[in-house]
């Protein structure tokens, strides 16, 4: 074979120098450098922001505390409120809780407004101030008596909107009696230390939607996850950093927006030069990656798959000459060349092969047919000194059966249900000769009848159990199942209860030498079988040998399903 290098080549060491040492320095300084500088900067800004939040928040959590507690504590031990309880219409207790709500204004200023009700009445006794829109006082009554009907607990602080204006209330209930507060959102804001916050650019109020109520009016806040900071894109683009806190006791969140570029300060200029480059580096690993990819990958991808083709079956596979390197165009000349060598070699080797399987294949199958002539030819010879007719009718049929089968069964392998009737076509011969010295009981997993099996594999094994194992002293049991195991293998299984196997022919299966028993007699059956499953399955089968726990010989063999047409 002559080998033309062309004038143009390069070797591959050089590209492959080149590209390391143009790309790792570059990779190792600009890797990820500038991303965990800006993350950590981030976090620790972060962390400390939302601890300046959480605190804030807190106290207003306190706050809301004291007056759920105060609420509960004078509804239960007011005496005016214990009047009521019993007598709803006394006018001078509920003179007296009239005035009490007006009074409460000197402790609680910082709401907007308490009530008390009975549901049941008429008493809604109500006291508002500092409100920062004109309520609409009937409107304001109507959804009170409607809230303070239900006889459950309110658990936490809700929302409600009146005239457009946004107020949180809550509700604390004592047997027939109600009494609430109401806070406007604005006033809760101002409950907020705003000069401890003065690092954020705003600060929000967010329901459980999501939707700011209070505060700048953002798009959509996503409220999943809120313990960690996330980053928030407004309307315009601009990129924030969001830091939240739910605030206990109520549906609402605080929610803390940082301007991105806020916390970076002069680090931005910074991070964009660094960006820039390794926009640049980008852009130029993205052009090595295809001179590599035509140069290097698209060569050996081609390699590979010629292989693989090859080692597929595929023997006119061939590589195309399109490499610029010296060494892969030297692969690719050697390979083809190999190729044809082993395509002319193999079809040698395989036509001879087949040839000499197909004359064992019929050897085999030539050997075990006249093994159960002989047998059969006594058993016709005792009934006629018996002058049984009709059981030499039966005889005769069920020998017209077997020769049948034997002198069709061409194929190497038969239909499951084809050899499972032929056997027991042959168990029913058997029958006739031993009438009551066996028994036998077969199991065959439904759905299996079009399996592909080699043809008298049980037959050896049973003939084998009446030479071996039959008796006049003891009736002899036979157990044949055949099912399906794993995914896709057949089990075939054989059971006696005679001798069983002697240590002799066990070992000599296990060693795959020729069997013979103590007497020097060969088992030319079971070699046959073997011979047979080697041919056929090769390493894809699997046969075992061995002994019941108590008496009798054991065979399972074990072979991959086909099915559908002979074989």
């Amino acid at each position: 074979m002559e080998y033309k290098m062309k004038i143009k080549l390069r070797t591959l060491k050089v590209d492959i120098f080149l590209f390391i040492v143009l790309f790792a320095g570059m990779f190792l300084i600009l890797g990820i450098n500038n991303d965990m500088a800006v993350t950590t900067l981030t976090e620790k800004i972060s962390e400390s922001n939302q601890q300046v939040l959480q605190f804030c928040v807190n106290r207003i959590s306190v706050r809301l505390s004291q007056i759920e507690d105060y609420m509960f504590a004078y509804m239960v031990e007011n005496p005016d409120m214990s009047v009521l309880r019993y007598d709803s219409e006394n006018m001078a207790a509920r003179v007296h809780v009239v005035d009490d709500l007006s009074g409460m204004y000197a402790n609680y200023g910082d709401t907007s407004g308490f009530f008390i009700y009975m549901p049941g009445t008429d008493f809604l006794a109500m006291k508002t101030w500092k409100l920062w829109e004109t309520l609409d006082t009937m409107e304001l009554r109507r959804f009170i008596a409607e809230e303070c009907e239900s006889d459950e607990q309110m658990i936490s602080w809700k929302t409600m909107n009146i005239n457009g204006s946004e107020y949180l209330y809550h509700i604390r209930s004592y047997r027939n009696q109600r009494i609430g507060a109401i806070i406007s959102l604005k006033t809760l804001q101002a409950w907020v230390d705003m000069d401890a916050l003065k690092e954020f650019n705003d600060i929000l109020l967010v329901d459980k939607t999501g939707k700011a109520v209070l505060g700048r009016e953002f798009e959509q806040i996503p409220i999943n996850n809120m313990t960690e900071y996330r980053y928030y894109y407004d309307e315009d683009g601009i990129k924030y950093i969001m830091i939240s806190e739910p605030l206990s006791g109520t549906d609402l969140i605080y929610c803390g927006m940082l301007l991105n570029k806020n916390i970076l300060g002069n680090l931005n200029r910074w991070q964009f030069g660094l960006i820039a480059m390794m926009i640049i580096c980008g852009i130029v690993v993205m052009l090595g990656s295809v001179f590599l990819y035509y140069s290097i990958i698209s060569p050996l991808n081609g390699l590979n798959q010629a292989i693989s083709g090859f080692a597929s079956g595929e023997l006119d596979t061939k590589i195309k000459k399109h490499s610029i390197h010296y060494e892969f165009e030297n692969i690719n000349e050697s390979f083809n060349y190999m190729t044809e060598q082993i395509k002319k070699l193999k079809i040698d080797i395989y036509e001879q092969k087949i040839e000499r399987q197909s004359t064992q294949l019929k050897y085999l199958r030539l050997q075990t047919n006249p093994h159960f002539c002989l047998n059969a030819l006594n058993v016709i010879y005792s009934l006629t000194l018996s002058k049984d007719i009709d059981m030499i009718k039966r005889l005769v049929l069920c020998l017209t059966r077997h020769s049948r089968y034997i002198l069709k069964t061409s194929q190497s392998k038969v239909a499951l249900q084809e050899e499972t009737a032929y056997i027991s076509n042959y168990l029913e011969i058997q029958k006739i000769r031993f009438p009551y010295h066996f028994e036998y009981v077969m199991e065959i997993e439904a759905g299996l009848e079009e399996i592909l099996v080699p043809p008298f594999i049980l037959q050896t094994f049973v003939e084998n159990t009446f030479k071996y194992a039959v008796t006049d002293s003891e009736k002899l049991k036979i157990f044949i199942r055949v099912q399906k195991i794993c995914m896709n293998m057949l089990s075939i299984q054989i059971e006696d209860c005679g001798r069983g196997f002697s240590d002799k022919v066990l070992d000599s299966i296990r060693e795959r030498k020729r069997i013979t028993d103590e007497n020097m007699e060969e088992h030319y059956g079971i070699n046959n079988i073997l011979e047979r499953l080697d041919i056929l399955y090769k390493e894809e089968y699997k046969a075992v040998f061995s002994n019941c726990a108590g008496q009798g010989a054991r065979v399972v063999i074990e072979i991959p399903m086909e099915a559908g047409s002979e074989f």
